[in-house]
């Protein structure tokens, strides 16, 4: 993959039919494009009246081999390339612009239209009475005699403070949750407090300075909420505001929506340069609801409407492909896929385009099924903002719409995965990445209104391997669906590197077993910016890989802008962070075990320029245990550490390692290898404010003895429930192999 956009589908075989197409454009200004399409040397489709250097066509092709060209108004800009549309690609045309908001009518378009009221009227009387009682009672009742918080101050020194950065965001949402919850209970209940209630708060939001410290130029979390609250206000009372007081909230509307959209299209360009994850979340958490509100009434929001779904159906996801994969993690996942699943279902409803279709959402399901499991802590890769609780609660709630959307396979399994988040998440509704961005008693209404559930069905028990080529994530699973058995393994090396969100992480692994985390990703991912983050987690000392010299992969931020510091962004060195990259090479299942090649080669290449090669192979031997090959070669004799972390203090013995927690023990014998270890609990270089009351961690350092140019570095790692620990032992054989007897049974494997 590319920062930049790039010239597809060039070389490819499309799983999409038609076709998506992008390009490089000539400059940043604007253009019109033209598609010419040609089979066998005749042209077949010609497009024309291209806005954006991204199109995806409304009718489908042919199945077969084509080629294609790409104009501006000036001449070629992408010379004839060929491409393929496979058989069996999936049908996902997108209507032209002309006719594509003919179902849109009167307020309110977000959600439910004029029709829907009635009927959910109706059923909050009968099925989704007990859903609407919790409603009121945790998302509407509490605004009512309410008094509203005072507009934010700034920073002090306008500087971004995390704390207070998050405490400016969580009153915006609350804003939010006043205005749209009281504007849905006064249109099924006719009470006038709610419309009071939801008056009040729009009316004043509407007051507060679009360039002040709820702008996006300052705090963009606080503005995308203030924006949304504005248009579902505007949306939903529009009929009961004067001429005055629907000028005034349109007004504040119409700014904020014009300055966010003309960051996202004319400064940071997120269909050129690809990875701003904020820029992203924008298009779905407030300019579908912003552009739905304005629509019919300001020119402007039919053009925000155009571009973002056009973007929904032909650039998204950035972050991953058709595997469905995100590279920025599970819970930015979380953050991202609920507002664009609420987004895609509101684009559905109000106008009958479905993204839903295709693949990426079709699988996207798998990824978080995969890697954020309901029974596992301190799991996946990237920036986790859950402080190492269970998964979120927000991920279950995702994956029930897209159980009911999508035409996954796994479709049962996603709605499984809701029923064991709402039971593992309970009670931690008020936590900070709960509260401060979703009411789960407003998502029932949401869901039930647009969609019928599905029948929930449990994971086979058997092994389950899953490669997410389009991020580089390998997942091996065995006892998915029972807790106590359940042996989940992760291991990264993305074409990502360590850019945004994702760390210095390359080749490097992480367990949870018998229901116990064994080795974590360490730290605390307190928020973007923090000590923790930028001297401990982010970088490679803090993960399950190893490091040469002591040094680690590139993976350093630097901010050159005051917005960049008060927004906590980082839009630099992005160049260098996705250089530091990796691959998987392989990804092989057999009957008795499981191969997984990285290399992480690359990563290195800033850091330490003499490293010639980084491999690391994993093999998952007999659904039992792990053997880890590391492969070093350096252009001048160097020392390999050989990072573990855990949250038990671990044992050193002379060749092996072991760590015992509550439910579930590890251990590791290095059969090749002689090294020094040391361990510690301290995260070095972190403001010890920064994890108070959080429990601590352990960092493990096997170092070599010796100084090579070439390390092989064996490592066996059992893990097991605690009483049903069975003896481990090695035993070396001419030409490599290496026997691994666990009890009275024993493992031949090649090294």
């Amino acid at each position: 993959m590319n920062y930049d956009v790039y010239d597809r589908p060039a070389g490819t075989v499309s799983m999409e039919n038609p076709a998506r197409f992008t390009w490089m454009p000539r400059d940043e200004k604007d253009h019109s494009y033209r598609i010419l399409v040609r089979r066998n040397g005749e042209i077949c489709h010609e497009y024309s009246n291209i806005p954006y250097n991204f199109y995806t066509p409304e009718s489908v092709m042919e199945p077969g081999d084509y080629t294609y060209e790409v104009f501006d108004e000036t001449g070629i800009l992408v010379s004839e390339k060929a491409f393929s549309v496979h058989s069996n690609a999936t049908v996902t045309p997108l209507k032209g612009r002309e006719g594509r908001y003919e179902s849109i009518g009167a307020h309110p378009r977000i959600w439910l239209n004029q029709e829907d009221i009635p009927v959910l009227q109706e059923r909050v009387r009968g099925d989704l009475k007990e859903q609407w009682e919790a409603f009121l009672k945790s998302g509407v009742d509490p605004w009512i005699h309410v008094q509203m918080k005072p507009e934010p101050l700034p920073y002090p020194g306008n500087k971004r403070i995390i704390p207070i950065w998050r405490q400016m965001y969580t009153d915006c949402q609350e804003a939010l949750y006043a205005v749209k919850h009281n504007a849905v209970a006064w249109r099924v209940t006719g009470e006038s407090i709610h419309l009071e209630t939801a008056k009040r708060w729009l009316l004043a939001l509407a007051g507060w300075d679009v360039e002040g410290p709820t702008a996006r130029t300052y705090n963009d979390e606080a503005a995308f909420r203030v924006t949304t609250a504005l248009a579902w206000g505007y949306d939903w009372l529009c009929e009961e505001l004067t001429q005055e007081e629907k000028a005034k909230v349109r007004e504040a509307l119409l700014l904020r929506g014009r300055e966010l959209f003309s960051y996202v299209r004319d400064q940071i360009s997120i269909h050129i340069k690809l990875l701003d994850s904020h820029g992203v979340r924008s298009l779905s958490m407030t300019l579908v609801p912003a552009a739905l509100a304005l629509f019919g009434e300001e020119q402007e929001a039919e053009e925000w409407l155009n571009y973002t779904i056009e973007y929904f159906f032909c650039i998204f996801s950035p972050w991953g492909g058709e595997d469905g994969g995100w590279a920025e993690g599970p819970t930015y996942w979380q953050s991202g896929m609920s507002f664009f699943a609420e987004a895609i279902s509101l684009i559905r409803k109000a106008t009958g385009l479905d993204v839903f279709k295709r693949p990426f959402f079709t699988n996207t399901g798998d990824f978080i099924l995969n890697t954020y499991c309901q029974d596992t802590r301190f799991m996946g890769f990237g920036d986790m903002s859950d402080l190492g609780d269970y998964p979120g609660l927000k991920a279950g709630y995702t994956m029930r719409i897209l159980s009911a959307a999508t035409s996954s396979p796994n479709r049962r399994e996603y709605a499984w995965y809701y029923e064991q988040a709402k039971k593992r998440g309970r009670g931690t509704e008020k936590l900070f990445y709960n509260y401060g961005w979703w009411n789960f008693d407003f998502d029932e209404l949401f869901f039930h209104m647009l969609y019928e559930p599905v029948e929930p069905k449990a994971p086979d028990e058997g092994r389950k391997v899953k490669w997410f080529r389009d991020i580089g994530w390998v997942t091996i699973h065995t006892h998915m669906a029972e807790e106590e058995n359940h042996l989940a393994f992760q291991f990264k090396a993305s074409p990502y590197g360590s850019v945004s969100h994702s760390h210095g992480d390359q080749n490097a692994f992480v367990l949870h077993a018998f229901g116990e985390p064994l080795v974590i990703q360490s730290g605390y991912y307190i928020g973007f910016w923090s000590s923790m983050h930028t001297q401990w987690r982010r970088h490679t000392k803090s993960k399950n890989a190893v490091l040469i010299d002591g040094t680690g992969q590139f993976a350093k931020l630097r901010q050159n802008t005051e917005a960049e510091k008060m927004n906590g962004s980082a839009k630099t060195q992005f160049d260098q962070l996705i250089a530091a990259n990796g691959r998987i090479v392989e990804c092989r299942e057999k009957e008795g075990y499981v191969s997984v090649i990285g290399d992480a080669t690359p990563a290195f290449q800033k850091t330490v320029p003499y490293l010639l090669k980084n491999q690391r192979q994993v093999l998952f031997v007999g659904n039992r245990f792990f053997v880890i090959i590391d492969e070093i070669e350096l252009a001048q004799a160097g020392k390999v550490e050989w990072m573990l972390h855990g949250l038990y203090p671990f044992e050193i013995g002379a060749d092996c390692v072991s760590l015992t927690g509550r439910k579930a023990g590890m251990k590791v014998i290095f059969a090749n290898t002689k090294m020094n270890f040391t361990q510690s609990n301290v995260f070095e270089g972190v403001n010890p404010d920064e994890y108070e009351g959080l429990g601590k961690q352990w960092h493990l350092c096997g170092e070599t003895v010796e100084k090579k140019m070439k390390h092989k570095i064996v490592a066996v790692l059992y893990p097991y429930a605690l009483g049903k620990e069975e003896e481990l032992s090695l035993e070396w054989r001419d030409g490599g192999q290496m026997e691994v007897r666990l009890g009275e049974e024993g493992f031949w494997v090649e090294v």
